[in-house]
């Protein structure tokens, strides 16, 4: 089975802004490819795409707007990442029909911009912020990716996408 997880992906305009993110500041860090900017609503590890593709197609996924922060933070020691509120609705939705143990979790939004190298904790810290005060966007539609684990990196695959609405026959 594929390892698998529940994503929205940011539109093209603000994966252009999200260059703006300075980079200097930082240790021992491997910058993660711009096709790999998303926000994780939920992992689901190794599952079944029919089952999970069944069940979204049934769940009413309510839209939602994603607020992102234009200063980096260090989470879990090891990844860099841009903080991202405004899903938790719209991620409780997703856990509530995948993963129902884990559908209260407060979520912990982010967009993952960089590795550390080695799984070595992160130092340093960045001196600046991004240039928006404040960048959202949208989330209409939330995306089934299969992930595929490489000595390169992750590489990642929509295998399908379920719109946000408030009627789940819509779309």
């Amino acid at each position: 089975m594929p390892r698998l997880f529940v994503a929205a992906w940011p539109p093209d305009e603000v994966r252009a802004r999200l260059h703006d993110v300075p980079r200097d500041g930082w240790g021992d860090v491997r910058w993660m490819p711009e096709e790999n900017w998303h926000v994780t609503l939920a992992f689901l590890g190794e599952a079944a795409i029919d089952d999970v593709t069944a069940a979204l197609h049934r769940t009413a996924l309510p839209p939602a707007t994603a607020q992102v922060s234009s200063r980096l933070r260090v989470l879990g020691r090891t990844n860099l990442v841009l903080p991202v509120t405004g899903l938790d609705q719209l991620a409780r939705a997703v856990r509530t029909v995948l993963d129902p143990t884990h559908a209260d979790r407060r979520l912990q939004g982010h967009i993952t911009v960089a590795r550390s190298r080695g799984g070595r904790p992160i130092t340093g810290r960045s001196a600046e912020q991004a240039s928006w005060s404040e960048l959202s966007f949208d989330v209409h539609e939330v995306a089934l990716v299969v992930s595929k684990l490489t000595p390169e990196g992750s590489s990642y695959l929509t295998a399908a996408t379920f719109p946000a609405t408030r009627d789940p026959l819509v779309g």
